[in-house]
């Protein structure tokens, strides 16, 4: 991937017009993971115009289009976009601690400069750090595993490695003890699925009521 291509996750359409790139199966749709791809497509804007130096396009997430899924249905976009105030906090989060989280990278890819690291892994391995080592908002395996999933829909196997394998090592010498805050957090989580859950079942199971037509006397 060149630094001015856009991330795009890899889909049937693509593989159906000669791309041999991995492409992944997405089975479920997991609210906070497309919120994750929204935060890379805005890091990666970021960094783009950062080494451009000038403005070019202020990118506005649009996860119908965007995200790429065929089964993304316009209420769960909605969803999405209901976090925009949580990616944008986190965008500046990253973004602002860039220096910080690059310093963690370097320190276990010594063989990779930060500016030979392909532009998508970087902020991927970034907003992991961020999210599971210095900001703490998640559990530190929940961020990689996260990490390794965007790693998947982005990129290629080689990617995947990548990313698993610096991650895996911040983990090993960084690894924060699991707190009450994150056992709150696993709860929570878990709560909001079965709530998205039954939602989400309640929604398929209504009828539209059907209009008969009037008959003539």
């Amino acid at each position: 991937m060149t630094d001015n291509q856009a991330p795009q996750l890899q889909n049937s359409e693509n593989n159906a017009q000669g791309d041999n790139s991995p492409q992944p199966v997405q089975n479920v749709i997991d609210n906070r993971h497309l919120v994750r791809q929204v935060i890379i497509q805005m890091l990666y804007q970021k960094h783009t115009v950062d080494k451009i130096g000038f403005q070019v396009q202020t990118y506005e997430p649009n996860p119908e289009e965007d995200l790429e899924f065929e089964s993304l249905s316009h209420k769960t976009a909605k969803k999405v976009l209901k976090k925009k105030e949580y990616i944008d906090s986190v965008v500046n989060g990253v973004w602002d601690g860039r220096a910080e989280l690059d310093a963690k990278v370097k320190e276990f890819a010594t063989e990779w400069p930060i500016d030979q690291i392909d532009v998508v892994d970087l902020q991927v391995l970034r907003l992991a750090i961020y999210e599971g080592f210095v900001n703490r908002n998640v559990p530190a395996k929940v961020a990689i595993d996260e990490a390794i999933e965007l790693a998947r829909d982005y990129g290629t196997e080689s990617d995947i490695q990548f990313v698993s394998g610096v991650l895996g090592n911040i983990y090993n010498k960084y690894k924060p003890e699991e707190t009450d805050e994150d056992r709150a957090h696993s709860q929570k989580q878990a709560q909001e699925d079965r709530e998205e859950e039954t939602e989400e079942t309640k929604e398929a199971e209504k009828v539209e009521p059907t209009e008969l037509p009037l008959r003539e006397v």
